[in-house]
């Protein structure tokens, strides 16, 4: 079959905008959107940093966002994509070991390093030259690219009789135990930020107590991989905004948030 396009290997889009999220390191992100609230801000870049260019979009409760994989490995070598290119991958709802087809995955390791989520939209402001779009339940790491911004439309894009191969639910979550010392952490750093304060970051870097709902939600996902994740007793660690946070697994189905720690 013909094609007309002069170049289909070569296709530039621009950078619409940047989204700051408190996830700054893959490990504990959510692996879908919409399955923990973290809430997170869309900063709109010139030239596209105009109030005109959102006029109307406060009418609909939920976005669209196509983003760029910017922390992929591969995203730093596109001129090798095509020699890289993964026909397989194995789903994290697989256990870590059958493949799928790539373009049957929502896989990271993608040709186009392309994603794309459907977010809630919290909010629209103008702060200090800022346009900003607040949203939450993005799974998109800090620093991500934007290069769309688009409505969800229920009537065309929540298809009811849909079928969903091998993600047909929810994927399960954990039970998340905390100790007391852990909390107590946590605590000690929300309450230490108040004194000197340093609690007025809009975009989302300084920590509040409503943020540990957050974080066991997050690790009731189980970031571990799933090859690990019969494994108890090992420590993981966890960046959430400017603390890691360490928990283990003591049972099967059940992790321990053992720690917390402040990032200089």
């Amino acid at each position: 079959m013909e094609h007309h396009l002069a170049n289909l290997a070569d296709v530039t889009l621009p950078v619409v905008g940047v989204h700051h999220s408190p996830m700054t390191q893959k490990f504990g992100l959510p692996r879908q959107p919409n399955l923990v609230d973290v809430r997170s801000v869309i900063e709109l870049l010139p030239p596209y940093d105009v109030f005109d260019a959102v006029v109307g979009l406060d009418n609909f409760s939920h976005l669209w966002l196509h983003w760029y994989f910017h922390a992929n490995r591969q995203a730093t070598q596109t001129e090798h994509s095509q020699a890289q290119f993964r026909t397989k991958i194995r789903p994290p709802r697989l256990g870590g070991n059958d493949k799928v087809g790539v373009f049957a995955s929502r896989s990271m390791y993608r040709p186009s390093q392309m994603g794309m989520s459907v977010v809630r939209l919290q909010g629209i402001e103008t702060r200090q030259g800022q346009l900003l779009i607040h949203v939450i339940g993005a799974d998109l790491l800090d620093k991500t690219p934007i290069l769309d911004i688009r409505p969800y439309m229920s009537y065309s894009d929540a298809i009811i009789d849909s079928h969903d191969g091998y993600a047909d639910a929810k994927p399960s979550t954990c039970q998340v135990h905390v100790c007391q010392d852990a909390k107590c952490q946590f605590d000690k750093i929300v309450k230490d930020l108040q004194t000197e304060g340093l609690m007025n970051d809009h975009l989302l870097t300084s920590l509040h107590d409503a943020d540990w709902h957050i974080i066991t939600a997050l690790i009731a996902q189980d970031p571990r991989p799933a090859y690990r994740q019969k494994v108890s007793q090992r420590e993981y660690v966890m960046r959430y905004k400017n603390i890691d946070v360490r928990f283990v697994q003591r049972t099967q189905g059940q992790l321990e948030v053992i720690g917390v720690d402040k990032i200089a």
